[in-house]
């Protein structure tokens, strides 16, 4: 059993270096990622911000234009026959 650890003890190590190097290529997206998740916020912010702008002006300028019921423009009410 003692030599199946010594046959093993090389592999152990390179397996040991490779996760270590993996935890540090994991952080170092991690913290790449957050600053993108950072820029999407607000870009999402901004976003919501000017919907939320645009649906105050279209509620707005209905009721500056409201629409009007019961007049159509039919052939009936042209302006040739008028």
């Amino acid at each position: 059993m003692q030599k199946d650890l010594q046959d093993l003890k090389p592999r152990l190590i390179e397996t040991s270096q490779e996760t270590e190097e993996l935890i540090a290529t994991i952080e170092k997206e991690t913290l790449e990622v957050e600053e993108v998740k950072k820029v999407v916020e607000a870009d999402e912010a901004a976003a919501n911000k000017a919907a939320a702008e645009a649906q105050a002006i279209k509620v707005g300028s209905a009721s500056l234009f409201p629409s009007h019921k019961g007049f159509s423009c039919t052939a009936e009410h042209s302006p040739s026959q008028i």
